[in-house]
């Protein structure tokens, strides 16, 4: 590990199609204003159904993962948990 020199935060991305680097001036400014304004207004940035459905994208791909890449419809899985996608509403 470095322990006596500086080393820059920053993501890199390998895919089968090559591999990405965050650019410069991507650090976490921006999300370090967000928290900043969730912890001095109460208001969080991202709304209740748009983090149920970020759960419910990393539940399928695991589910995916335990089926052997099964095909994972987030849509059922959110329904078979009683949520709607955001932007959809059921006909009952």
């Amino acid at each position: 590990g470095i322990r006596n020199a500086r080393a820059p935060n920053r993501v890199i991305l390998f895919g089968s199609r090559g591999v990405a680097e965050q650019g410069p001036g991507a650090g976490y400014a921006g999300l370090l204003r967000e928290v900043m304004a969730f912890f001095q207004t109460g208001e969080p940035p991202v709304s209740p159904e748009e983090t149920i459905e970020l759960f419910a994208f990393m539940e399928a791909a695991d589910e995916s993962r335990r089926q052997g890449g099964a095909v994972i419809d987030i849509r059922d899985y959110l329904a078979r948990h009683g949520h709607e996608p955001s932007g959809e509403k059921r006909k009952n």
